[in-house]
């Protein structure tokens, strides 16, 4: 859903934008904005974010076009109601455990800032990152100066307030949400939503330096930063491939007994029971855990990331368990059966 999700964030800015600009009455633009934002926020709940930041720009800035813009998120608003019936159902019996329980409140550090580390590629050692983090907030404050002492297109005004608006508030509230809430929301998956504004902000601050000479050399560096830290990215280690794992896990286990513990640590339940289904093998059933003391049983599986945990392995055999063969995924994902001796 998140490559949706940021393609159809990405058409709804494009729309919007035209919208924004259009100083006729520019009906045509708000029908088919209407349209990608219903399927935008159908896609997933963190469309609604892009629709609220479209609501507070025109409240901020084009005052005259607010009053057909909120006619078309009332009339938003109606749509998805039969979408929050129909999860209000489901959600009646088991609430919303498998889908964020797991998620932990957010830091400012190590999730926050870290996730526009992400976006702009980050690069080891980690000190190319800051100093390209330093140099990025050098060209910013440069252009920031020249948009506030008038020497910029007018235009300008509006443009560098708007991209900050889309690139940080969505980030900044789900972070107060998370902090203020009983359950975190916060997931950098969901903030894809901020990758577009948040690119295009880096490009035009790179870009809009005066002199020729600065201005290339900015744009070299940026391409083989980004380059060297996507391909970084693409090969490391920390990945997840569950679907071979449980395949293997399916043919390994000799029981026909119905309702075999498979205990994960994490979201990887919602993964491991999506292959499980598409196997149409009902002999297991996935439980979420918190930590090794939760687990009990005579026979069950345990699944878990080793980049994070693998304690769990030696404090079930500490605790008399016996442990069969370990199945990997390649890459950070390790499966493994347990009998009690």
């Amino acid at each position: 859903m998140y490559s949706l999700l940021l393609f159809f964030t990405l058409c709804s800015l494009w729309v919007f934008v035209r919208f924004f600009n259009n100083t006729a009455s520019a009906r045509k633009d708000l029908l088919v904005l209407f349209i990608i934002n219903l399927l935008l926020v159908y896609t997933q709940y963190y469309g609604w974010l892009v629709v609220g930041m479209e609501l507070l720009s025109l409240l901020a800035w084009r005052r005259e076009k607010l009053a057909s813009f909120s006619a078309s998120v009332a009339v938003l608003i109606l749509c998805f109601i039969p979408w929050v019936y129909k999860v209000a159902q489901v959600a009646a019996g088991r609430g919303l455990e498998s889908n964020i329980g797991s998620f932990q409140r957010p830091n400012l550090v190590g999730d926050f800032a870290a996730y526009y580390v992400i976006l702009t590629a980050p690069f080891r050692p980690l000190w190319v990152t800051f100093m390209g983090f330093v140099w990025l907030g050098y060209s910013f404050l440069l252009w920031t100066a020249r948009v506030n002492n008038g020497s910029e297109d007018k235009r300008e005004i509006i443009f560098l307030p708007w991209l900050l608006l889309f690139s940080f508030l969505p980030s900044i509230l789900s972070f107060a949400i998370s902090q203020i809430f009983p359950q975190s929301i916060w997931g950098t998956r969901f903030l894809i939503i901020v990758a577009a504004p948040y690119l295009i902000l880096v490009a035009v601050v790179l870009y809009r330096s005066h002199q020729s000479w600065i201005r290339q050399t900015s744009l070299f560096l940026a391409v083989g930063w980004a380059s060297l830290g996507g391909f970084q990215e693409v090969n490391r280690a920390n990945k997840n491939a569950w679907e071979p794992v449980v395949r293997q896990m399916i043919a390994a286990e000799q029981s026909q007994a119905r309702g075999i513990p498979v205990y994960t640590f994490g979201s990887s339940d919602e993964v491991i029971t999506f292959y499980l289904e598409e196997a149409r093998d009902g002999r297991f059933r996935t439980i979420r855990v918190k930590d090794v003391a939760d687990i009990a049983g005579n026979h069950f599986w345990v699944a878990l990331r080793e980049s994070l945990n693998r304690s769990p392995r030696q404090t079930l055999i500490s605790n008399g368990y016996r442990v069969g063969k370990e199945y990997h995924d390649g890459f950070d994902g390790l499966l493994f059966p347990v009998w009690r001796q």
